[in-house]
């Protein structure tokens, strides 16, 4: 079973910076910071890439296209919501990277969809730990669905 953590992130551009920028956790399996990775209600950028700042755009564009939030948040900090989760090594041993984090990134995304609406915004990426050797996944998700609802 993972572990889990959820973080409330006051800056969802610095979540999204730490999780698609940067260095590969552990170089001696791959060069890629982001092994795998999917969204839900997000575009790629002109170059068909996955971008933090071009993510980090659209969540503010469903956080502050409704009055709604404007006029009910004002003093809302939280942009987003950072959740981590760390598989075992008897639940995947890294032997075969590119198999086993395709698998974590289904589970996540089962999970995320089990648990979130179809409207709210997420990006999930799997990324292999350095220092405990963990494959583990990111999910940051914006505080306002696309609809302009707030996200419990």
């Amino acid at each position: 079973m993972p572990v889990s953590k959820t973080i409330s992130s006051k800056n969802a551009g610095g979540t999204l910076r730490y999780l698609l920028d940067g260095a590969a956790h552990d170089t001696t399996l791959t060069k890629k910071r982001v092994i795998h990775g999917n969204f839900n209600n997000l575009d790629l950028d002109y170059m068909n890439q996955p971008n933090a700042g071009y993510f980090m755009s659209q969540f503010a564009v469903s956080r502050h296209k409704t009055n709604k939030y404007l006029k009910t948040h004002k003093d809302k900090t939280t942009q987003c919501y950072h959740l981590i989760f760390s598989f075992s090594d008897r639940e995947f041993d890294r032997s075969d990277l590119n198999k086993q984090s395709i698998q974590a990134l289904q589970l996540t995304q089962d999970y995320l969809k089990q648990h979130m609406p179809p409207t709210a915004q997420w990006l999930v990426v799997v990324q292999a730990d350095s220092k405990g050797h963990k494959l583990h996944t990111h999910v940051a998700v914006n505080s306002v669905n696309v609809d302009g609802k707030v996200l419990d």
